[in-house]
């Protein structure tokens, strides 16, 4: 960013930002522009359209100025502001933690799908059903002094309230699947393990920013090593890392040289701790407990070649994702 004597305001800000990323080879290049001035100035990114003719000041411009070198030469925004989006719901990351993507949205949205079928045998026509709708209904009500009728909207109250399942996250990182699921689930307890104890400890922050770290309990373990023999659980689910050894240098450099390594590489093919997984997971299941977790589409139908060599598991679906490509394993304990 050019240090002029002319006046920077935001929009001027923002239009030589967002040229400078798009040629740097940024994605989102507006985006990005948007929510790191956004950080700079302590606003929200939707505040900075009511400001454009708002001179930004130095110490704004200085702030501003380092998160554009260091956008540029590739580190993730989420990153750089300390904090990205999942599930409508924020979390705090930092370089111990993978980013959250929106394809791990699946695994919970799956998730939630089964257990609303297996406890309120309830069928949801649609999985696209807005937060509105999910949260919300509306009702008429008429003033009793004005005699003006209009339209209410009533919290419904959550059906799971009350379901009370235990819920294993393998690999866990920042926390997302279990604190996103138990927002939902509140009478359910979870148990959270990661190899990375810097992770874990972002995890408990985020619990604890929303609520819910009463009801998930943190654990160092690499997969199961940290759960008891008696411990068994209804749900085991899992972001592994699923990339192979064999892709890395074809990876995005934002991602490569900035993600945890150990959240994104799995052996040559990347599918060695899911195979682990694969056979440690009946013994931590239920009796027809489920497993459920998030693959590389490239590796889709290897895992399944090693599934169907498992004679306590049994495959039920794969989940596609927004972009149609296969994202979430799901399958189940036959013993």
């Amino acid at each position: 960013m050019p240090d002029q004597q002319d006046v920077w305001t935001v929009g001027r800000l923002l239009k030589w930002t967002a040229d400078y990323f798009a040629q740097h080879g940024v994605d989102t290049p507006r985006l990005d522009a948007e929510i790191l001035l956004a950080a700079a100035m302590g606003c929200e990114r939707i505040g900075l359209y009511t400001r454009f003719m708002e001179t930004a000041s130095d110490e704004v411009r200085a702030k501003y100025r380092d998160f554009v070198k260091r956008r540029a030469a590739g580190e993730p925004t989420a990153y750089l502001i300390g904090e990205k989006e999942f599930y409508s719901l924020t979390f705090k990351v930092t370089p111990d933690t993978l980013i959250p993507r929106p394809e791990t949205e699946h695994l919970i949205i799956e998730t939630l799908d089964i257990i609303k079928k297996q406890e309120l045998g309830e069928l949801q026509e649609s999985k696209n059903e807005t937060a509105a709708e999910d949260q919300s209904s509306e009702d008429t009500v008429t003033d009793s002094e004005t005699g003006e009728t209009y339209i209410k909207f009533v919290p419904r109250a959550n059906p799971l309230q009350d379901v009370k399942l235990e819920i294993l996250d393998i690999g866990t990182g920042s926390g997302i699947i279990p604190i996103t699921l138990a927002k939902q689930l509140p009478s359910c307890r979870f148990v959270a393990v990661d190899v990375s104890q810097p992770a874990l400890e972002v995890a408990k922050q985020n619990a604890q920013l929303h609520s819910v770290n009463e009801q998930i309990e943190f654990r160092y373990s690499d997969l199961f090593s940290a759960i008891k023999p008696e411990e068994k659980f209804d749900f085991i689910l899992s972001n592994p890392p699923y990339i192979g050894e064999e892709e890395r240098e074809s990876l995005d450099a934002s991602v490569r040289d900035f993600e945890p390594a150990t959240a994104l590489f799995s052996g040559p093919k990347g599918t060695d701790l899911i195979e682990k997984m694969l056979v440690q997971a009946p013994d931590r299941l239920k009796p027809g407990g489920w497993l459920l977790f998030e693959l590389s589409p490239i590796i889709h139908d290897q895992v399944l070649s090693i599934l169907s060599k498992s004679p306590a598991l049994t495959y039920i679906k794969t989940v596609k994702d927004f972009a149609g490509l296969n994202r979430v394993v799901v399958c189940r304990n036959n013993r």
